[in-house]
Order: C-alpha cells, then structure tokens, then sequence
C-alpha cells in the first residue's frame, strides 16, 4: 500500500484540514501585514517627530549661535573702543609726563659737548626760564660749558623771561654775529648735533626790547636749544 493510496473519506478530511489550515495561515498572513504596517507607520511616525524635534533644536541653536555671534561682535567692538580710549589715554599720560619729566644731559653727552668745544669757540652766555626745571636743565649745560671753559662770567646769565614767552629751552648768547649760511659751519651747533640736543632755532642780530645787561644788546648771535611744550 503507497502513501496515496488513501480512502476517500481520508483524502476528504486531509483536503477540509488543508483547506481549513489554509484560511488559517491567509488569515494570520494577513494579520501579520497589517500588524507590520501599523507597527511601521507608529515607527515612522515617532521617526518623523524626533526628526521635527531635532530641526527645531538645530534651528534653536542656530539662533542662538546667531545671538551669541552678535554678543561677541559688540563686545569685541567695545573692547576695540576700550582698547582705542585706553592707547589714546596712555599716549596722553605719557605726553604729560614727558612734558613734566625732568630734561637731563646724559653723561656721553655731557663728555661729547665738552670735547667738542674746549679751545674751539669763544666764550659765550645762558638764558633760561626762571623756574626751576628749565633753570637745572641751565645748570647742566653751565657745568660743561664751564669745563670746556666756554662761560663768559663765573655765573650765567639766568633771566626772567616773560610769561607770554612759552620758550621752555635754553638760549646760547654767543657776542659775535655769523651769516645765516654759516650756521652749519659753527662748532656750537655741530657740536650739539654730535651730542643729539635737538636745536630748535639760530638768529644772529641785536638783542631787542627790555633786557636784563646791557652787554645782551651788543651784536650777537643765538642758538636755541632744548625746547619742550609747557604742561597744560
């Protein structure tokens, strides 16, 4: 007897439990597709949510980053001000303490003025401000002029210059006049040239308007010297 060779009854109930297993299996084949689509669609669903939340949260930060660009360009403008007011005020101090600073000879330049002059000019005189620093600025200049033996008297002439005059320097009173064109020539200015003092102004002629001494009024000629701008 083969494996088919099976009643008719037998073969009938075989065919009704495939039947049967068959609606079973398109009814759970079924059931599995539409659980597989409604699971998939809740899954994209929440996919699609947390992606939303993540564009707001990027575009969230975006502005942020924007507000806080903004942030940052103002307060590096104001540090740019800041810094700017802070140059501004620290060349202004240094310009009033430049202008305050006490005016000194260093001690190269007192020994290049000395050299350069000993025995090579004749004697001559000092005017200055009379205050105090103009006056000690005076007094360094006195001292190596008077070792170069250049003084014309034993103390230098120290005059009260006028108010209105804002010359702060010192005015070299030499009793010999020269031509304009051979300033360049005279060892006072080449002399001080050597020694950078800056000179400010050469004149040669008559002393004019009130002065002190008389001996001022003779014909002479003066070297300006050592200028710095009065403090405000």
């Amino acid at each position: 007897m083969s494996f088919f060779d099976l009643s008719l009854d037998w073969a009938n109930r075989i065919y009704a439990w495939g039947w049967r297993s068959s609606v079973v299996g398109a009814v759970i084949t079924a059931l599995g597709v539409g659980l597989l689509m409604w699971g998939t669609r809740v899954r994209d669903r929440d996919f699609e949510e947390q992606v939303a939340v993540l564009h707001e949260k990027s575009a969230a930060a975006e502005e942020r980053s924007k507000i806080l660009d903004l942030a940052v360009a103002a307060a590096n403008e104001r540090a740019a001000h800041a810094g700017l007011r802070t140059a501004e005020l620290t060349l202004a101090l240094e310009q009033e303490q430049t202008k305050r600073a006490s005016r000194k000879l260093t001690d190269e330049q007192k020994n290049l003025l000395i050299k350069a002059l000993t025995g090579r000019v004749e004697p001559l005189s000092i005017i200055a401000r009379d205050e105090d620093e103009p006056r000690q600025y005076a007094d360094q200049f006195i001292n190596s002029l008077r070792e170069a033996n250049l003084l014309d008297v034993q103390v230098p002439y120290i005059l009260t210059i006028s108010p209105v005059d804002n010359w702060t320097g010192i005015r070299l009173y030499i009793p010999r006049l020269m031509a304009p064109e051979a300033f360049g020539d005279d060892p006072l200015v080449k002399a001080f040239t050597a020694a950078g003092i800056p000179i400010t102004g050469i004149s040669s002629g008559s002393q004019s308007g009130v002065v002190l001494d008389p001996k001022l009024t003779l014909p002479r000629r003066t070297i300006y010297i050592g200028h710095k701008p009065l403090p405000d």
